[in-house]
């Protein structure tokens, strides 16, 4: 893409000089298109086209890797406190889930590795209930709503891969790496609450 933005923009050039309307220098929107984005600036990558609804309740499989940075709070009269219960269940660090169907059940993932130090990682097998539950937590917490959502920056702080294949064709995707502009829409944490319910029934 930046051999053909740039071939575009030497073309423009080579017309302004034949025109004599060149200038000394570059000018500053034909820079960007060789050189790429300045420092900080985000690149929207969405998809524009994405649908935002997923008819099909068969997932085939999921991939969610994630850094969760952020706390949770929540209202207390006029003022609001740390949600302590909340922290604990979906603690600040990164996070890694698979699922995928197979045969009459699904294999499933599970990496947790929190901030404050204590790292767990499951394989196990579940009953294809757990598909069932997985695809529950996505439409409740509006995941189909954020397909399409691409976007990067230099800055660091937030990073999430959401991948979600469904039988019937339809899937859900979704990436983003950088600082607060980049961040998921939707809020990771509940996969985190999700999947150790399944490695506390499943994983031996």
């Amino acid at each position: 893409m930046k051999l053909f933005s740039a071939a575009f923009c030497v073309a423009l050039l080579a017309v302004g000089l034949l025109a004599g309307r060149a200038s000394c220098g570059i000018s500053d929107t034909i820079r960007e298109l060789i050189d790429g984005p300045a420092d900080g600036a985000v690149e929207i990558n969405d998809w524009k086209g994405a649908p935002k609804t997923i008819r099909s309740i068969e997932i085939t499989s999921f991939e969610a890797e994630f850094l969760l940075s952020h706390g949770y709070a929540r209202r207390e009269g006029d003022r609001w406190v740390s949600d302590e219960a909340k922290n604990a269940r979906r603690p600040r660090g990164r996070y890694r889930f698979t699922m995928k169907r197979e045969g009459e059940g699904a294999a499933v993932t599970a990496d947790f590795e929190p901030d404050n130090g204590g790292r767990e990682q499951f394989a196990f097998a579940a009953p294809i209930s757990a598909l069932d539950e997985l695809h529950k937590c996505i439409v409740v917490n509006g995941f189909p709503e954020i397909n399409g959502f691409s976007r990067w920056q230099s800055a660091l702080g937030e990073k999430f891969r959401l991948k979600v294949l469904y039988a019937s064709g339809e899937k859900i995707f979704a990436y983003g790496e950088g600082g607060s502009s980049c961040a998921c829409p939707r809020d990771l944490g509940c996969f985190i609450e999700l999947f150790r319910e399944l490695c506390a029934q499943y994983a031996k």
